[in-house]
């Protein structure tokens, strides 16, 4: 069972007022994976709240209750639907209520499934008269686990069952429609990132060999295989080879709801930055799944390098100094021609080596 979850969160005064169910499908399409919006996210892997609303909001998904109550289930529904997973909505006070509703919803937290849920907050605490979009994310032996819900996070199972009814005699029929169940559909690929180990932020020296790792779970209803060819891909930018290669192998098939560990050498590229992120792919498919956190990486250079750029700007020096001796005619002609020939060669070695140390901007 999920043991937290990153839920969007509508707080803008005045811009986000009644869009919990936008920051809900944000939050289920964030977790399953999907990348629908060439919107930034964050260092922690995560887009901005208000961005993450509003590209709901522009496809079409906003609000749609009549008089400004807000969100259906139906429209969450066709909006995950419309991004690419599956999605069912449940209405507590048509379908059975409690003792039919509470076993699906354990049921899709046991798979590791969070779920919309619709909440009169007046019964967790919160303000009177108000229903919101939380996500049910985990349960215990008598508590339930909300994210979105700062009213009361972990309230007890008959305090969300009160909550959870939707049974007030006021609300649109719309709302009644309070539970939206969202998995992957048959055949789709998936990926959550978990964690990773990544190089340290630096300083660090170009060059130098790193151990590192990044973990992700399958989410999708496919498996993963080498010959098929998912692996694990670099992003920022997209197929770069900065830390030493592009594509990091699976150690082997990776079924739906499995965790993969991928674990390789990383070498450091050359100064002044770089940034290690990744994601799933299926080359000649599609890339698929969150992006790793975005981890920038400070580079420093090597005492070697600095001795190196000061040796050729010492050697460049001197040969100006040597062809101007030429052209004014002074000194002995071979010895200086010989001698700017020596330092000449001395350059390309120290450029060489520069190259071998990954030192940057070495002319």
């Amino acid at each position: 069972m999920l043991t937290s979850i990153h839920a969007y969160i509508n707080w803008r005064i005045d811009v986000d007022w009644n869009t919990c169910g936008q920051a809900a499908i944000a939050t289920l399409l964030d977790f399953h994976g999907t990348q629908p919006w060439p919107i930034t996210r964050f260092s922690d892997g995560f887009w901005a709240d208000g961005d993450a609303i509003d590209a709901v909001s522009r496809d079409g998904f906003g609000p749609d209750i009549v008089f400004g109550w807000g969100t259906s289930g139906g429209r969450i529904a066709d909006a995950v639907r419309a991004y690419g997973l599956d999605a069912k909505v449940r209405a507590l006070f048509f379908q059975g209520g409690w003792d039919q509703a509470w076993p699906q919803l354990r049921e899709s937290l046991d798979r590791e499934l969070p779920v919309a849920v619709l909440l009169d907050l007046g019964r967790l605490g919160g303000p009177d008269f108000v229903f919101h979009w939380a996500i049910a994310y985990a349960y215990t032996e008598d508590r339930l686990n909300l994210a979105a819900c700062s009213w009361n996070p972990t309230p007890s199972l008959e305090q969300f069952r009160s909550a959870w009814q939707c049974d007030a005699v006021f609300i649109p029929l719309d709302l009644k429609m309070c539970g939206v169940f969202v998995e992957p559909r048959p055949g789709a690929n998936g990926a959550r990132f978990i964690s990773q180990s990544a190089p340290s932020t630096g300083p660090i020296t170009p060059g130098s060999s790193t151990r590192v790792s990044v973990t992700m779970k399958n989410t999708g209803t496919t498996t993963w295989r080498s010959e098929d060819a998912y692996s694990l891909g670099s992003q920022d930018p997209q197929d770069n080879s900065s830390w030493g290669m592009s594509r990091i192998g699976l150690p082997g098939p990776v079924g739906p709801n499995q965790i993969v560990t991928f674990s390789w050498t990383a070498v450091t590229p050359p100064p002044p930055r770089a940034v290690f992120t990744w994601r799933m792919v299926r080359d000649g498919v599609e890339w698929f799944g969150a992006m790793t956190s975005k981890h920038v990486v400070t580079i420093s250079e090597s005492q070697d390098c600095s001795e190196i750029r000061s040796r050729i700007a010492g050697n460049e020096r001197e040969i100006k100094d040597l062809q101007a001796d030429l052209r004014a005619g002074g000194g002995n002609r071979q010895f200086i021609l010989k001698e700017i020939g020596r330092l000449r060669v001395e350059i390309k070695e120290l450029q060489e080596r520069a190259d071998r140390l990954g030192c940057a901007n070495v002319a």
